[in-house]
């Protein structure tokens, strides 16, 4: 069985990274205005993530909020994985509710759904470690969770 959590772990993550980059693709489309500090900040930490370009994207829209400060970006991946992860699972819900799925279509998918949740156990986790260690403040935490 941790065999299939695992094979089912990893098709929601793909499913999840798809889902990112739809979002943020149309996201993209739109102007974004900076202070140059903030976004070389953002941009020389996106050098060494394995998406350089959707990285940044992502992150320069927060560049004034994130100020060059690695906890606030920090915050700030975490709070939108949370966001993702939380949008995938009402996804994943919605989809499983189908009628006419298989049985082992609809397990997989409950499987697929816990996984999620426990996900977003452990993103909330992190994201309130940091917080309590001065990580940008509760407002701000609650305003990007709301997004």
């Amino acid at each position: 069985m941790a065999a299939t959590g695992s094979y089912f772990s990893i098709i929601a993550l793909i499913i999840l990274i798809q889902l990112a980059t739809n979002l943020n693709s149309c996201s993209a489309a739109t102007p974004i205005r900076h202070s140059g500090r903030n976004t070389r900040f953002i941009r020389t930490s996106c050098r060494t993530t394995l998406q350089p370009s959707l990285c940044f994207v992502t992150f320069s829209r927060y560049a004034t909020r994130i100020r060059g400060s690695p906890r606030l970006l920090a915050t700030t991946a975490l709070s939108l994985a949370f966001n993702t992860t939380r949008f995938a699972t009402k996804s994943m819900i919605t989809l499983s509710k189908r009628h006419g799925l298989k049985r082992r279509e609809a397990a997989a998918l409950r499987v697929c759904v816990e996984e999620l949740g426990d996900s977003i156990d452990e993103l909330k986790d992190s994201i309130g470690k940091l917080s309590r260690h001065g990580a940008g403040g509760s407002t701000f935490l609650l305003r990007v969770m709301q997004l």
